[in-house]
């Protein structure tokens, strides 16, 4: 009898430390991973839940802005059977008193003063992920892929209906060699882009992030330097992901997404082979009242709803008076819409109370509501 395959030992590293800062208001007090996803999600559950689902178990988180938002949420990887003796889930903090000390000035950068750390783990692969993305992917799969091309680097690559120019671009020839690589080029040459999701070999990855830190004198965002390092050695490879992929960077492509998950036509959140898996807020069940209409909407634990809610999110806590309607959009957690406000295509960001009657947001754009734009909360 033939011995089982055994799979490389892979690490898998969730970049969670940026900023977000083309989200403007929605990550002025809270890291982009900790946002919000369907009302009930975090950002960071999406990958968390890849992890677990594929069969992974070594995750190193790498935080560095607001990580408490993020922390609290984490509960030590309990929710996704992390939490372990050996193995299981590990911040990675910013830290002084050694090499790779202080703040990191993009994602190259932050696997660069991690990389001692790196080596020492001794794995084969190390998958590096982004937690600002909503799709289904099964990372063993990635991992095959890696396998059996030889590979020295291996993109998940998914095709766009966005503006390409967003992006990484990837041209790959029919056998999966990926032929070229274009960071955000100014005239993409296709619609064919990174999916964020990267699977390193590990020795060869520790040894580029010395290679690059040492010759470019500091290291940015691994689309300027590190995979175009892998790319021009003629060993990356692309595993195709056909399925649904969605940037959650920036508030149109948030809003959209949400809009997507209404109509069924989005990422499936009820897979029950996949679900996502989450620290859910001990909440009471949702509330609808006498009165109330409801029509394609997902609502959140602790919710209340006595007005109009249409094709909309209503987020954990938020509460829907009467008189009030809201229409296309997304109330993140304790928001409060009053008798006589019209909310239409809008993010209503955390504990925000809108009690001035009268229409905000309007049917050709998005618009982005915080505690500025209505009464104290």
């Amino acid at each position: 009898m033939d011995s089982p395959v055994r799979p490389p030992r892979t690490l898998c590293l969730i970049l969670a430390g940026g900023q977000g800062s083309r989200l403007g208001a929605l990550t002025e007090t809270r890291v982009k991973p900790a946002l919000r996803v369907a009302g009930s999600y975090r950002l960071i559950d999406v990958a968390l839940s890849t992890i677990a689902h594929s069969g992974l178990d070594d995750v190193w988180i790498a935080e560095q802005y607001l990580p408490h938002s993020l922390n609290a949420h984490l509960a030590n990887g309990r929710p996704w059977d992390l939490d372990r003796a050996r193995g299981g889930l590990q911040i990675l903090a910013p830290f002084e008193g050694g090499e790779g000390e202080g703040f990191a000035h993009g994602n190259s950068d932050t696997l660069w003063r991690h990389h001692e750390r790196l080596r020492e783990f001794g794995a084969e692969c190390v998958i590096v992920l982004s937690a600002d993305h909503l799709y289904t992917l099964d990372l063993l799969e990635v991992v095959a892929t890696h396998a059996r091309h030889d590979a020295e680097l291996t993109m998940v690559t998914t095709r766009t209906d966005e503006d390409p120019s967003s992006y990484s671009v990837v041209e790959a020839a029919p056998d999966g060699v990926v032929t070229d690589f274009a960071y955000k080029p100014e005239d993409p040459a296709g619609d064919l882009v990174a999916a964020e999701v990267f699977c390193f070999d590990a020795a060869l990855l520790v040894d580029a992030l010395e290679e690059l830190h040492e010759r470019e004198d500091g290291l940015g965002d691994y689309g300027e330097d590190l995979v175009p390092w892998f790319v021009a050695r003629g060993r990356t490879v692309e595993h195709r992901l056909e399925g649904y992929w969605m940037d959650m960077g920036t508030p149109e492509t948030y809003w959209r997404a949400h809009m997507q998950l209404i109509d069924g036509d989005g990422a499936r959140l009820d897979d029950p082979a996949r679900p996502v898996l989450s620290a859910q807020p001990q909440l009471p069940p949702a509330r609808v009242e006498r009165g109330a209409e409801v029509v394609d909407a997902l609502l959140s634990a602790g919710c209340t709803v006595a007005g109009e809610v249409r094709r909309s999110v209503v987020g954990p806590g938020a509460v829907v008076e009467a008189g009030a309607v809201v229409e296309d959009s997304v109330l993140l957690d304790g928001v409060r819409v009053g008798p006589g406000v019209h909310v239409r295509r809008c993010i209503v960001d955390e504990a925000t109370t809108l009690t001035e009657p009268g229409t905000h947001g309007g049917s050709d754009r998005v618009t982005v509501l915080g505690p500025a734009d209505g009464a104290p909360a």
